[in-house]
């Protein structure tokens, strides 16, 4: 895709994220695009999702903003947290006494002003990475994972995604004679799809 596309997408519609791949997959993902437009992918990819409220981000997040939950809850939930993403024990120890306030000064923060204000564009340096399925479904990819965690805990009903690849099966189902960009622009137009402005 030659620059992104972002939609107006219901939360409700992000349920499920691409599993962590290992070295193995990530190739077959990469082999998977090759000799295809940029932006697109054959192959098996979207069988390997999982609940987005399984998402370890999801369920930390869950854990740290819940204000009736002690301290040593919050710290034994970033152990836990730190564990599975493979740290040692001593790196994640090193973590937890320099992450937890920024953790939760950070994201009670993002919380509140989602509450109050709807999800807001521009939050990062990108929007929440999405994924178009052979069957039009989206999954969550690559960035934005904290974020769509806030926004579900805190009922926000919609997001905005940004188009990071499709199967190649959906795109061969869409009207043809427009390039892989325009597609996704036409059909997800009832999402507002639209061209981020690199200019400004």
């Amino acid at each position: 895709m030659k620059a992104p596309i972002l939609i107006d997408l219901p939360t409700e519609k992000l349920e499920r994220y691409l599993d962590k791949r290992d070295p193995a997959t990530k190739a077959r993902f990469f082999m998977d695009g090759l000799l295809l437009p940029r932006g697109v992918r054959r192959g098996q990819w979207h069988r390997r999702t999982k609940p987005f409220d399984q998402h370890p981000i999801y369920g930390l997040l869950e854990h740290l903003l819940n204000e009736g939950r002690s301290r040593d809850e919050h710290i034994n939930a970033l152990r836990y947290y730190y564990r599975e993403r493979g740290k040692t024990v001593d790196q994640a120890e090193d973590k937890i006494a320099r992450s937890l306030d920024k953790y939760l000064e950070r994201y009670r923060g993002l919380a509140r002003s989602m509450a109050e204000n709807g999800y807001v564009a521009g939050l990062g340096k990108d929007e929440i990475g999405v994924a178009i399925g052979p069957e039009g479904e989206f999954i969550k990819v690559a960035n934005g994972n904290h974020r769509l965690a806030v926004a579900r805990l805190t009922g926000v009903s919609q997001v905005v995604g940004e188009i990071q690849f499709v199967h190649r099966e959906w795109l061969r189902r869409q009207p043809s004679g427009r390039d892989v960009d325009q597609t996704i622009l036409h059909t997800l137009r009832s999402l507002n799809a639209r061209r981020q402005n690199t200019d400004s």
